[in-house]
């Protein structure tokens, strides 16, 4: 099987809410085998899309909590 595009991999990341930051993405783009994952930094469209999506999926995560997004 064909490995996926690297920023379609980095956008199904940033929408697990699983990370915090684009260059957490990158570190883990680059473990699952894709090179050249630091220059997706350098392009300030995709690293505001990727913080986009990253604040969106932690957001919804949060909401969809047992305990809601309000916790202590």
């Amino acid at each position: 099987m064909a490995k996926k595009d690297m920023i379609e991999r980095a956008y199904e990341l940033a929408d697990t809410g699983q990370f915090t930051k684009a260059a957490d993405i990158c570190r883990q783009l680059s473990k699952e085998g894709y090179s050249g994952t630091y220059v997706l930094l350098h392009g300030a469209a995709f690293r505001g899309e990727i913080r986009k999506r990253i604040r969106f999926a932690r957001t919804a995560a949060a909401l969809a909590a047992p305990d809601g997004p309000l916790r202590h």
